[in-house]
């Protein structure tokens, strides 16, 4: 082929994929969110909130992110009656998963920890929610392992100030946020070994690729057309990385869609975790920047878990929650975990799927394993 023709044939491909690659601009996001995303990190009015916990509860400002100085707002909850005559509680870091904020269906598990005599520290990664950080809606896990990181430091630094007990702390992750806090402990178990006790709920441990490829084999026809449409939003957005600007593709959508997750439930399961009053004031959007795709396809806690065991170290006790029909987290990587791990329990959700925890029965199962798992390794010593 003459080099002109080459050079046309790649004008027009490029041309194609400015016109036609599903997702949208920044300038977008600025007109259907309430307010600039920067606003979106101011805290309420005192820095006291109601945020659906028993008793007082407020939020904490403190820094993480990329840079280690981004503004992250966590809200601390106090539970309802102390186990014991000291000051301080034991206390739950809690990570959600994908592209969530933290009102996003926390609120069941926060107040049955609560209830169980201990505090709840949830808090918004960096970009989301109420935290700064901009563009908006990165999701970087590398950034979310160093924001529950600064979470984790900022209890312990603080832990008079905010009545907490820096000898007594768990973590609890969903979905992402599962991988997240796994590889979080494995992290201050090589270190400071102040983690005393994990729960890690339909956790992500294999990688984007990997389930990307599980969703193709399971219905190419559907799933090819939505690859093509994906590469498409991720091209654009690193053409116009070139210029300073950002793409947006959707978390989630149906199936042969451009969103991160379309598997068969994918947009009603997800789509139901946040509430309504988050779109309308600005606070959430069904969005990520395009880069991020590439970021979660190559995320993998479960290499970093192998190479762990391999140095011989010790994850404090740990209970893996896995749901037998998971299209996005497939229980038989949880399964593998538990069964090289040590310390590790396996809790096997059987029919359920990946959003069937947040309702109904199995969320009554998770919470009801979940609250006497940290009661016996923090509570009961």
């Amino acid at each position: 082929m003459p080099y002109s023709a080459a050079v046309a044939v790649f004008a027009v491909f490029i041309g194609l994929i400015f016109l036609h690659a599903p997702g949208w601009s920044e300038d977008e996001w600025a007109i259907t969110e309430p307010g600039k995303p920067e606003q979106l990190a101011e805290p309420p009015d005192g820095g006291v909130a109601d945020l659906g916990c028993k008793g007082e509860s407020k939020w904490v400002e403190f820094r993480g992110g990329r840079d280690g100085r981004t503004r992250l707002m966590g809200k601390l909850c106090p539970p309802s009656y102390s186990n014991s005559t000291a000051h301080a509680s034991p206390v739950v870091v809690m990570a959600h998963g994908l592209g969530l904020a933290q009102e996003c269906s926390l609120e069941s598990f926060a107040n049955a920890f609560v209830n169980e005599g201990l505090a709840t520290f949830t808090f918004d990664y960096a970009t989301f929610g109420h935290s700064s950080g901009s563009p908006r809606h990165v999701v970087d896990p590398k950034t979310h392992i160093a924001d529950i990181r600064a979470a984790i430091a900022t209890l312990c630094d603080r832990s008079k100030e905010l009545g907490v007990n820096a000898g007594q702390i768990g973590l609890w992750g969903t979905s992402l946020g599962g991988g997240h806090v796994l590889s979080a402990a494995l992290d201050d178990a090589a270190s400071s070994k102040s983690i005393k006790a994990v729960v890690s709920q339909v956790p992500h441990l294999a990688s984007g690729l990997e389930s990307v490829l599980g969703t193709f084999l399971r219905n190419p026809i559907t799933y090819a057309p939505a690859l093509g449409r994906v590469l498409a939003g991720v091209l654009k957005g690193l053409m116009l990385g070139i210029t300073g600007s950002h793409w947006y593709l959707p978390l989630h959508g149906k199936p042969g869609s451009a969103a991160a997750m379309q598997n068969s439930g994918d947009s009603e399961g997800y789509g139901s975790l946040c509430p309504p009053h988050l779109h309308e004031k600005g606070h959430w959007k069904n969005s990520m920047t395009s880069g991020s795709v590439l970021r979660i396809l190559f995320y993998r806690p479960l290499t970093k878990l192998t190479q762990f065991r391999s140095e011989n170290l010790d994850l404090p006790p740990t209970l893996l929650v896995a749901a037998e029909n998971d299209t996005l987290c497939p229980a038989m990587y949880a399964k593998h975990v538990a069964k090289r791990i040590r310390n590790a329990e396996l809790l096997l959700l059987d029919g359920a799927g990946h959003f069937d925890v947040y309702d109904g029965k199995e969320l009554e199962r998770v919470i009801q394993q979940g609250t006497a798992f940290f009661r016996k390794h923090l509570i009961d010593l």
